[in-house]
Order: structure tokens, then sequence, then C-alpha cells
């Protein structure tokens, strides 16, 4: 049986929440949601990062054609699937950005995963939102960063660089859904494996990520607490430790079932 809990918030400063969740057929853009869930499904965090008041439009327009695609009869929740899945995405919001005549891209970040048949785990990402794995006592980030900074230490570059470009705006995204039709890699789409018995995936938008460390993470996520508290407890965390952003985040676990 796989349990799946979602939250968003907009958080303690933004006037607006450009985040959205997927988990199952839900899209959340305001509060929380708790289920049980079966096979195939998608779950998914997206972070809107239009510099002109539109990424939450972005987020949402994303969001709900990730559902349509997942959930159309011809979908069979593959790499292939996926890959078209964002390709489109990324079209109709450099067309949504034009006809709106906006000068910056109307885009968004997405990362999340995709579980088939016989438990086999997809993650997909674009931008800076994560997807985490925990596993036997062990926290490890799935997915790669699509920033300056991260190419930067991707590249080899020397410690004092990368010094100098943490002082900077080097954290900014170089990949996200709707930031140009010209990347021909929008995104990174990987298996992850068998989603095993207790496991927990975390997603997550930088609101969390950005102002948690990962120890805090595995801390929170090993006491073995249902999801929701655990889920709340990061939110909590981050407002905490000063998330000026929105928060969002899905957790998914999967449980042995006894005969």
């Amino acid at each position: 049986m796989i349990r799946g809990f979602a939250i968003t918030t907009r958080g303690s400063e933004k006037e607006v929440n450009d985040d959205k969740v997927v988990l199952g057929s839900f899209a959340l853009s305001s509060g929380f949601v708790l289920s049980c869930l079966e096979e195939p499904l998608i779950a998914a965090v997206l972070d809107g990062v239009s510099q002109g008041g539109r990424g939450s439009e972005a987020s949402n327009i994303a969001a709900s054609l990730l559902l349509k695609h997942f959930y159309s009869p011809d979908c069979e929740a593959g790499i292939d699937d996926i890959k078209v899945s964002l390709d489109d995405i990324n079209k109709e919001l450099v067309k949504f950005q034009h006809s709106c005549g906006a000068s910056n891209p109307t885009a968004t970040t997405v990362s999340g995963i995709v579980i088939g048949a016989e438990s086999r785990i997809i993650g997909f990402n674009s931008g800076d939102s994560r997807v985490y794995r925990y596993r036997n006592g062990m926290l490890v980030q799935m997915t790669v960063d699509h920033t300056i900074i991260q190419s930067l230490i991707d590249s080899g570059a020397d410690e004092f660089l990368i010094d100098q470009a943490e002082r900077t705006d080097a954290h900014a995204i170089n990949r996200a859904l709707g930031l140009s039709s010209r990347i021909l890699e929008i995104a990174d789409i990987d298996e992850f494996g068998e989603f095993a018995d207790g496991d927990i995936y975390l997603g997550c938008t930088d609101g969390l990520s950005g102002f948690i460390g990962r120890e805090d993470i595995k801390r929170v996520l090993s006491a073995g607490v249902d999801l929701d508290i655990a889920g709340k407890t990061l939110v909590d965390m981050a407002l905490h430790n000063g998330s000026y952003d929105n928060i969002s985040l899905f957790l998914l676990t999967k449980d042995s079932v006894s005969n």
C-alpha cells in the first residue's frame, strides 16, 4: 500500500502562492491532502518563477497538463511518456507567454516521480525543486539542481570561483518549463529503481530545501511518525528557520501488506 501526503502554503511573507503540488489525481494550490494511493501514480512539486507576476499561472498550467497527460488512456507511465508530457508543457508555457505579450518567461520548476508497473519509479526534474529518498537510515538527493552554481560544480570549477559565485546570483536556475523553446533537454528523466517497503520519497520546492539541512530532514523522516505530522513538521521548521518563500512538499511511502 502506498500512502501519500502533500501540502503547500504561501508562507509568512509572500502574498501569492506560486507553488503547486500534484499527488495522484489531486492538484493543490493551498492546504494539504493525506491519501492512500494506487499505482500507477504521479507526484510532483512545481514552483512558478515568472518575474512578471505570472508564476502562479505557470505552475497551474503545468500541474493541470501533467495530470491530463498522465491520466490519458494512452499513457503508459514510461520515460517516453514523461518526456513528451514535459516537452508539451514547455511549449504551452512559451505559447502562453507570447499570448500575454510578456517580456519575461512564464516558467515553472517541476520535480517529481512516477510510480509505474511493479513499483518501478521514474524521476523527473527541471529547475531547483528537489526529490529526496530516505531508505535504511540514509537520505539521498535523487535530483540535480539546474542552477548556475551547480553547473560550476559539475564542470569542476575551482573552489575560489565557486566561492565567488556563491556571493552573486549563481543560485539562479538555468532550466525550467517555459524558460525557452530552444532548450533541447528541458528536464532530467531517470529511473530510480524499485519502490521498496519502508522507503520515503520527499519532493519539495526551495522554500523548504533552502532552509532545512539534510540532517534535519533525515531526523524528521526517521522518527517514524505519520506522513502528515512529518510533512507539517518540515514546513514549520522551514518557517522557523526564516523561509520567506512559498513552501510545498509531497511525501510518499510504501508499506508491506500482510496476508
